[in-house]
């Protein structure tokens, strides 16, 4: 029966052999008084990854339910999988995410958040601080969020001004309830069906749906620019970068109809500094200087400053410059 397992966590792994069983083992070792089930989607990885997952599913069958994709989804830019899997696979009240190259710390981390979701019915959602370490392991003194923040309700209207202007929160510390979900992805609202990315969206959803429960415990790490990760994928790679970037601007208007304007000065503060990090990328200058970006041009220092204006408005001095210190 569904009713059985009280949380499905749904990870996604791609390439990731070098991390996938420190990530399985942080869900193989959580303490719950209730039944939990993994389900793992391999998107047709290259190296072992699906392999060490056949171990794991073989020594924990009734935990570890795989997918195995014979062709990588991915490149066939079906979007959305995390939420594809929830709403087809799941059979937990709760839904927990963490991606293979990401993993989990707490023994307790499952039964925390349950717990708190259980008392609270006007939290549809809890997240918790999650730590940043290197792709080959070693710690930063990174985290997400940066800012300091205290164990509590976070109202939804201040959740929603938080990840508009900070994006503070990490995917490996999501649990939501999935029977706020459709079920079909498909009939999720139409912001949803615009980017590949599903984390943004999935906190814009619940952060709508009601107030949200934050943990200051740091229980899970966050590894950058891991192998076959989405960030490693397009950070050197400045057209999809750019896609990625309009993609979310596309998605915040498209929320700012689905929610009927109520987040208004929240999704314009968005959208403004996507738009900045495009012109940044594209050195369109001019646009730099504009007025409604003022506010993150001065974040720079005096002698980019004068870069920036020097190249807007006079760069045929500029050039003359750079040629004479050549």
């Amino acid at each position: 029966m569904k009713d059985d397992i009280m949380v499905s966590i749904c990870c996604l792994a791609y390439n990731h052999e070098k991390y996938i069983r420190k990530c399985l083992d942080g869900f193989i070792m959580q303490k719950c008084d209730f039944k939990f089930e993994v389900i793992i989607h391999d998107d047709a990885s290259t190296d072992h990854t699906a392999d060490i997952i056949r171990e794991y599913e073989k020594k924990y069958p009734d935990i570890i339910k795989p997918i195995y994709q014979t062709e990588n989804q991915y490149s066939k830019g079906i979007q959305g999988t995390t939420l594809r899997v929830a709403c087809s696979y799941a059979k937990g009240k709760y839904v927990a995410l963490c991606e293979g190259d990401d993993y989990w710390v707490d023994p307790l981390k499952l039964q925390k958040q349950v717990d708190i979701l259980e008392k609270n019915q006007n939290c549809h959602m809890c997240v918790h601080k999650v730590a940043v370490i290197e792709e080959n392991g070693s710690k930063t003194k990174e985290a997400m969020p940066s800012t300091t923040m205290k164990t509590g309700i976070i109202p939804s209207y201040d959740f929603l001004e938080i990840i508009c202007k900070n994006y503070a929160f990490h995917t490996s510390s999501y649990m939501f309830r999935r029977f706020d979900l459709p079920s079909s992805y498909e009939n999720l609202p139409e912001f949803f069906q615009i980017a590949s990315t599903g984390d943004l969206k999935i906190l814009l959803f619940y952060g709508n749906l009601g107030d949200v429960y934050y943990f200051e415990d740091s229980m899970s790490y966050y590894r950058k620019f891991s192998v076959g990760s989405w960030t490693s994928r397009i950070d050197k790679d400045k057209n999809k970068l750019l896609s990625h970037f309009r993609d979310m601007i596309s998605v915040m208007n498209e929320y700012d109809k689905y929610t009927k304007y109520k987040y208004s000065d929240f999704c314009k503060y968005y959208i403004r500094w996507r738009e900045w990090r495009i012109a940044q990328i594209e050195c369109d200058y001019k646009t730099m200087l504009r007025r409604e970006y003022r506010q993150y041009f001065k974040k720079y220092d005096f002698r980019s400053k004068i870069y920036i204006f020097l190249s807007a408005y006079f760069s045929k001095v500029l050039s003359i410059f750079k040629f004479i210190k050549k």
